[in-house]
């Protein structure tokens, strides 16, 4: 039923994505030979047939599913079987190759095998949950589990993007280090006997992570329109569509970037402008050598030709992959005509002879370029088109919203469609005024436009004041402190090109480049900061006496150890969640600051079996089971004669491991946000520092910068997730206590809004 599943996936998704890329029109992208890209894709398709595809006389299920008397039947069986073969393989990735390893350093680990154990957890929860909808545990039905997994599915994007890395530091280790070599061949023995190599088993959650819209297609053509389940599955079948293309631009984008680093490195002569990367202006469209004739001289010369989204860069070829920077044109301020589509007249055997124009707008200047063939002449009048109709939509003077293209540094969505902005740059468009995500063609459809300025500044802060030792915001690292965030100065002077050409690389333009006088980047000085609007920042009130940083902190202090100490009970502490488990908790800690805690009570087949710590660190999260033991004494009562609060017992101990033991869960959090867990665990040498429920998450509405002395004060940049300390009514001055980035600082209250996962 299902054979032309695994054929779907490739025509779909995999060839169209590489031909998409390596043959879309550019000699630079398109190097690589299609042909042993199918071919690799086979391989893989293969690998990931061999070891995750369903197959009916597989091991039964934990619990027996329903008999199939459908072809709808089969295809949720096949799901349940699929994903719990994929979950043995990543988990296999952790017994057989990642805990074994021990011949290369931690960050080169790290390289190769990503984020393999986080979607180890995931896939997990993502089983149970299927299983209990399929086999009727759980009211949940099958497209709800989709839906609330999409945003976990995500991490797959940069899983993907960094796959080739992978790959070639694993082939890089083994061919320099001869022992790492045999410990991943004694490895690759212990899992399927040597079946796969440890290179093909990276490739298998790229496979996976695009079957699951292509199982819920089959699902929602199986279900009748009447069936409870369709609406659902249709949404879910819409969910993992859009997790399948973001996924595929974000690894499209990762190559795209690695091929414009390439160029701009091959690229001598010319100054870009302080942190300014080519990147910056947006995805290559399409390079080749062209004859140009600037309307200013009568010379004409063959130039490279490289045109990006919001610039046109010209250059000499040298030798090789080697070019010297000649001139730029801001794509913007020129538009391109066509010279009616006819052969001009030149000698016979003439290898340039199909013309078209760039006439800036104002009519000042204009450049003849000269193709080799019509085909490609047309090739690169398209490309500019789509170049500018990206820089100014092409209905832009019809729009309520004032756009630009924009990159956003987390995933988000369309605010009219809600489906993700793929990619990892320039992702979409942003209103300056509202700050509202889009897609191109979607704009036109947000007929609204909350036009919102920032806020007025409220009186600054005072400097900030680092904790002593003693104090609790000692439990912020000292140097961490004291980094700057976003510490890019908007002031830097450069010559700009003819016309608006600010943006451009210093010292560039076309022969009208002297037009232009030297000009500031950046927003005039305010005296405080600067935002993303056109108007100015206003001039901030005077300072008013808020109190030292340091002293706000409203951080959970360390209760005195008397005799009531242990009838403390732990459901009232802030950081107590009650039950909760893995998966949920790595969710919950999502975008919240390292040292960020939480205590969760553990739960197997509905029963209660135990606690653990869950702890936000700078790779993932970490997981501490809390131990408990008898301690041999007497049983103490409750508060008020009655039974002990829940994490407290009398005769019991709790520990994280047998170098120290409690009387209470209580007094052992206490314990160890004053002490380092390394005692208990070698490598985490870190305090439980902020408490879950002490924090709360916000969103950065507006962009902020403030002046570089104020060490004080935290940048934002809208649409940044960062968390305050306390809530948004905690705010008497204006301000709120914020980590960002493990940086501890005041944000301006009205610039941010709350913020939920």
């Amino acid at each position: 039923i299902y054979k032309t599943l695994e054929d779907l996936v490739t025509e779909d998704q995999y060839t169209a994505f590489f031909n998409k890329h390596l043959g879309g029109g550019t000699n630079y992208g398109g190097r690589g030979s299609i042909q042993y890209f199918n071919l690799a894709l086979d391989k893989e398709e293969d690998i990931y047939e061999d070891l995750c595809s369903f197959n009916s006389t597989d091991r039964q299920l934990e619990i027996q599913l329903m008999q199939p008397v459908e072809k709808r039947d089969y295809i949720l069986k096949e799901l349940v079987e699929t994903e719990r073969n994929y979950v043995d393989v990543l988990n296999m990735l952790r017994k057989n190759f990642i805990k074994p390893i021990s011949s290369i350093k931690e960050a080169e680990k790290k390289i190769i095998f990503m984020n393999i154990k986080e979607l180890g957890e995931n896939h997990a929860g993502l089983y149970k949950d299927i299983l209990d909808s399929v086999t009727k545990k759980s009211r949940k039905r099958i497209g709800e589990v989709f839906i609330e997994h999409k945003d976990r599915f995500l991490r797959y994007g940069d899983y993907c993007a960094n796959l080739p890395k992978a790959q070639q530091m694993l082939d890089h280790m083994c061919t320099k280090n001869e022992i790492f070599r045999e410990e991943i061949s004694r490895c690759e023995l212990s899992a399927k006997e040597g079946k796969f190599r440890l290179g093909d088993l990276l490739a298998v959650p790229m496979q996976r992570i695009l079957k699951y819209h292509l199982l819920l297609r089959e699902l929602l053509q199986n279900t009748h329109q009447s069936h409870e389940d369709y609406h659902t599955v249709h949404q879910a079948y819409e969910a993992m569509l859009d997790v399948s293309d973001y996924v595929n631009e974000v690894k499209r984008d990762s190559e795209q970037r690695q091929i414009i680093k390439e160029i701009h490195e091959s690229i001598t002569g010319w100054n870009m402008p302080p942190g300014t990367q080519l990147a910056d202006y947006g995805r290559l469209r399409k390079d080749s050598e062209l004859k140009i004739q600037s309307h200013d001289t009568a010379n004409k010369k063959v130039r490279y030709v490289f045109i990006f989204d919001k610039m046109v860069l010209i250059c000499k070829q040298a030798r090789g992959d080697h070019y010297v920077y000649k001139d730029s044109l801001k794509v913007q301020d020129y538009r391109v005509e066509d010279l009616f589509n006819r052969r001009l007249t030149v000698p016979r055997g003439t290898r340039w002879a199909y013309s078209f124009m760039l006439v800036h707008k104002d009519n000042i200047h204009a450049y003849t370029l000269f193709a080799r063939t019509e085909e490609r002449k047309n090739e690169w009048i398209e490309a500019f088109s789509d170049a500018l109709d990206n820089v100014q939509p092409g209905l832009k003077n019809q729009y309520v919203h004032d756009v630009e293209m924009h990159t956003f540094e987390q995933p988000v969505s369309c605010a009219y469609c809600n489906k993700l902005l793929k990619g990892l740059f320039y992702q979409g468009y942003q209103c300056k005024m509202c700050h509202r995500p889009m897609h191109k063609d979607c704009i036109v459809y947000l007929t609204k436009c909350g036009s919102s300025q920032p806020p007025i500044l409220p009186p600054r802060p005072p400097s900030l004041q680092l904790p002593s030792h003693s104090s609790e915001a000692s439990r912020l690292s000292t140097t961490s402190l004291v980094s700057e965030m976003n510490g890019v100065h908007a002031n830097s002077t450069f010559t700009p090109l003819a016309g608006d050409h600010s943006s451009l690389p210093p010292g560039i333009g076309g022969s009208n480049a002297n037009l232009a006088n030297n000009v500031t980047m950046g927003e005039e000085s305010t005296g405080f900061g600067a935002n993303n609007s056109d108007e100015k920042m206003p001039m901030p009130p005077s300072t008013t006496d808020l109190p030292p940083l340091s002293s706000l902190l409203p951080l959970t202090p360390c209760p005195t150890f008397g005799p009531d100490y242990v009838n403390i009970k732990m459901e009232e502490h802030p950081w107590f969640l009650g039950e909760l488990d893995r998966e949920a908790a790595n969710a919950k800690l999502k975008n919240y600051p390292y040292g960020t805690y939480l205590v969760r009570t553990r739960v197997q087949n509905g029963e209660v079996v135990g606690h653990a710590i869950s702890l936000r660190t700078t790779e993932d999260s970490k997981h501490m089971k809390i131990n408990s033991s008898e301690g041999g004494g007497s049983a103490l009562p409750g508060m008020n004669g009655g039974l002990l609060p829940l994490g407290v017992n009398g005769s019991t101990q709790y520990s994280l491991s047998d170098s120290r033991k409690f009387k209470s869960i209580v007094e052992l959090i206490s314990w160890f946000t004053q002490n380092s867990l390394k005692e208990s665990f070698s490598g985490l040498d870190t305090t439980l520092k902020f408490a879950y429920k002490d924090l709360m998450l916000v969103k950065a509405a507006y962009d902020f910068t403030p002046d570089l002395p104020d060490q004080n004060i935290l940048a934002l940049k809208s649409g940044d997730v960062l968390a305050i300390i306390g809530t948004m009514q905690d705010s008497t001055t204006g301000w709120l206590k914020a980590v960002k980035n493990n940086r501890l600082g005041y944000i301006p209250c009205d610039f941010v809004v709350p913020y939920t996962q």
